[in-house]
């Protein structure tokens, strides 16, 4: 991530100072109320960079670390599906499951 990126006193500033590898995650996010938005991203792009990751290799850790983050993400699905159910599939549920899907 670099060295600069925690001097940053505004997102637009952190996403200046992040290398675009990891900037990317902060596009449209313009506030911290939309931080969540940022990790959703985050977390869309995970499936194809384990798929990757998984497929580039017939052994090593990267191989481990894919498997391991497609584990993940199928785990954060299932909580997001839940935590929609729980709240009786309202407007914020839907919007979350929407992004993430």
């Amino acid at each position: 991530l670099g060295g600069s990126w925690p001097g940053a006193e505004t997102l637009a500033e952190l996403r200046e100072l992040l290398p675009p590898a990891a900037a990317w995650a902060l596009d449209g996010v313009d506030d911290a109320v939309r931080l969540w938005r940022a990790e959703l991203a985050w977390w869309r792009r995970v499936p194809a960079d384990a798929e990757l990751m998984i497929r580039s290799r017939l052994d090593g850790s990267e191989v481990v670390i894919g498997a391991v983050a497609l584990l993940a993400f199928d785990a954060m699905l299932l909580t997001v599906a839940l935590a929609a159910a729980a709240q009786g599939g309202g407007a914020t549920a839907r919007e979350v499951v929407d992004a993430l899907c």
